[in-house]
């Protein structure tokens, strides 16, 4: 009896371990996963504050570039276009920042939308 007691305590205990280890290893993957979107989003913002802080932006800025970090390389593609291609006097056009990672097999991708006035020279 005393060694049913025994074998019954162990598998309980066996149990609790194995839940505390895959806690931990959950926590792991989803501080790794945090540390990739607050970097990707550092780098949209701060790209995206640097058009903003201008005040004026041409149409027809269509560019890309490869930033590698952590041995992940991360892509960023910045386009604009006047916010309504049918009306040739709109003041505004659109920029969009996005940036595309490879983490295994997923991609992930975070994309932002902003308006800028028309540079005046255009």
């Amino acid at each position: 009896m005393i060694l049913l007691e025994a074998l019954f305590a162990l598998m309980i205990f066996s149990v609790g371990i194995t839940v505390c280890i895959k806690s931990m290893l959950a926590n792991v993957r989803a501080m790794a996963l945090t540390r990739d979107y607050f970097y990707v989003l550092h780098q949209i913002d701060n790209t995206m504050l640097d058009y903003l802080q201008r005040g004026f932006i041409s149409a027809d800025i269509n560019g890309s570039k490869e930033v590698k970090e952590n041995q992940i390389v991360y892509k960023l593609d910045v386009n604009t276009h006047p916010i309504n291609s049918l009306a040739e006097d709109s003041a505004l056009n659109e920029i969009t920042l996005e940036m595309t990672w490879a983490k295994g097999n997923k991609k992930n991708k975070i994309e932002i939308v902003s308006y800028v006035y028309k540079n005046s020279e255009e």
